[in-house]
């Protein structure tokens, strides 16, 4: 009787429903002293010229000004931000958080070529307060109050906490919530156990299709490609500038028309409308005015999603793990969480490389293998914070979650390292993680396009799809081969299981002429056999024309 009255017990404070995480973000509220800017998360120097760097919300607050805040604190409560702006070696700055007078926070920037680690204020003894919540910078040391000093930044500065007594929303029969995340240059084989824990234990309960390819190598057409189910013969965007023509139907329209509200975050201004055309059917379409990092487009996806009715479609694209390489240390150093912590900061790191700086192999790009992998790892710890914002409030057992990428990037190995520049597996081969309430976790290995992912969808939804050049993949097991273009239609190429041919025309970073790769044997491509294996190259040259003449 004792050990029944025991588990009740045990089980009315651990299987409890958790309350949904709410945050405060800091830099949506007016204080006098604070100035509202966006700057580049990667260092305290001016942006570099060959790499736009990626750009949070910070709060500018001078040395010697106290800015106050009136915030209400929930449960499991906790201030961070990054302190962005270390001073000078002769002047360095302090960062200091009160709550109501009493001091939680002193820390004195540490200057570095990546942005330093994220600072934490426990608030979890004032929940159900509302608090003064003070923040303070202070110049420390002998050479201070001379000019040319940069004032003191307070990146991502937020208060998140579980809401005390929020009204639940009610189930629904509503159609599934579709929420679409993409990530820029994300190779297929970058996620694993090493770097993506969190990306990890979604894939053990989702399907997984491990042999998916783009259209293109470059973004704005593998998204024309994505959002249509077409090969770019048929759009016609070929480049970052060539707008998708309004005579296309996107998933966005389809899903509008449906009765979803639609919305999109985009960390690119390269995606903006104006220069895509795939703004179609979004009631919201936010754009980066540059780059956003990628904490700061899950921080925006979080407040779309806020009080977003259902059913709704939210189309969440990150930059990272594209160059800049600019990941916040201590990812930067070769550090991920121990394991996912969710809206919850992490407290135990382990390390996923030997530790410590490494210099830009690319300084123009600011590129290097290691801060590649940085970049992954950051972007699984936003997609843990994403995931748990969504548990919390009902929306993941609610919701379809798709997570993929536009196009790889050719790694310190391949040809033309750190760019998307080539028609190969490193340029080509993507993820596809498609999870969903109550269906069984399966693996397919079949080849597929990024066009067979809008007809997924609708078949998901049970939704009639329109006429594509894609496929369903719930009926179809695999394609015969696989097409892909570069931008700029200066190549194309088709792949099956056997061998990789492709061929380059005017592209300044890959020779003219035919390549081909025997893929059983050389699996990363890296032996050219088009001048000794003539006959196969006549074979796939052929398949390759037949496919262009289709159009």
């Amino acid at each position: 009787m004792k050990r029944a009255l025991l588990a009740v017990a045990l089980c009315l404070s651990a299987c409890r429903k958790q309350e949904p995480w709410v945050a405060h973000d800091l830099w949506s509220m007016d204080a006098a002293g604070a100035t509202k800017v966006e700057v580049p998360l990667a260092t305290d120097a001016a942006d570099p010229v060959g790499a736009e760097p990626s750009r949070v919300r910070g709060l500018r607050i001078a040395a010697g000004v106290r800015v106050s805040y009136r915030v209400d604190v929930g449960e499991e409560a906790f201030l961070s931000f990054i302190p962005l702006r270390a001073g000078t070696e002769g002047c360095r700055y302090r960062y200091r958080v009160a709550a109501d007078e009493k001091e939680l926070v002193n820390v004195i920037a540490e200057a570095g070529s990546s942005a330093p680690e994220t600072v934490i204020a426990d608030l979890d003894a004032y929940a159900g307060k509302t608090i003064e919540l003070l923040l303070i910078t202070d110049a420390v040391g002998a050479r201070c109050g001379g000019s040319g000093i940069e004032t003191p930044v307070w990146g991502s500065p937020r208060v998140q906490s579980r809401c005390i007594d929020c009204a639940v929303r009610p189930k629904t029969k509503a159609p599934l919530n579709v929420i679409f995340i993409s990530f820029d240059a994300m190779r297929a084989d970058a996620i694993g156990p090493r770097l993506t824990p969190r990306i990890e234990q979604l894939k053990a309960k989702s399907e997984v299709w491990t042999d998916v390819y783009s259209t293109f190598n470059a973004t704005n057409p593998s998204f024309a490609s994505t959002m249509t189910g077409f090969y770019g013969p048929r759009h016609g965007v070929y480049d970052l500038q060539t707008q998708l023509p309004s005579s296309f139907t996107t998933l966005a329209e389809i899903l509008r028309t449906a009765g979803y509200r639609t919305g999109a975050i985009v960390s690119a201004q390269h995606l903006s409308d104006a220069a895509s055309g795939l703004g179609q059917g979004f009631e919201d379409y936010i754009v980066a005015p540059r780059r956003y990092s990628a904490e700061m487009a899950a921080d925006l996806a979080m407040e779309w999603l806020d009080e977003r009715p259902s059913p709704f479609f939210l189309w969440l694209h990150f930059f990272d793990p594209h160059t800049p390489h600019d990941a916040p240390r201590p990812y930067a150093t070769g550090h991920r969480p121990e394991a996912p912590t969710g809206m919850k900061p992490p407290t135990k790191w382990v390390a996923f490389r030997s530790p410590g700086a490494v210099e830009y192999r690319d300084p123009q790009l600011r590129a290097h293998e290691d801060l590649y992998d940085a970049e992954v790892a950051y972007l699984d710890r936003q997609i843990d914070r994403i995931l748990d914002f969504l548990d919390s409030r009902g929306l993941l057992e609610r919701s379809i979650v798709v997570l993929t990428s536009d196009h790889g990037e050719n790694g310190r190995d391949d040809r033309v390292p750190f760019r998307h520049a080539g028609l190969w597996d490193a340029t080509t081969h993507i993820p596809l993680i498609i999870h969903r309430p109550d269906a069984q976790p399966r693996v397919h290995h079949g080849l597929a396009q990024n066009i067979d992912i809008l007809p997924t969808l609708l078949a998901m939804l049970s939704m009639d799809a329109p006429a594509t050049d894609g496929v369903s993949l719930l009926d179809h097991e695999s394609r015969a081969a696989i097409f892909a273009e570069h931008s700029h239609h200066s190549g194309a190429m088709v792949r099956d299981r056997d061998f990789l041919y492709n061929w380059s025309k005017g592209n300044p970073f890959v020779p003219d002429g035919a390549m081909l790769f025997d893929l059983r044997r050389d699996p990363r491509q890296q032996t050219n056999l088009a001048s000794s294996r003539p006959e196969v190259v006549a074979t796939y040259a052929a398949k390759l024309e037949a496919w262009k003449r289709g159009f």
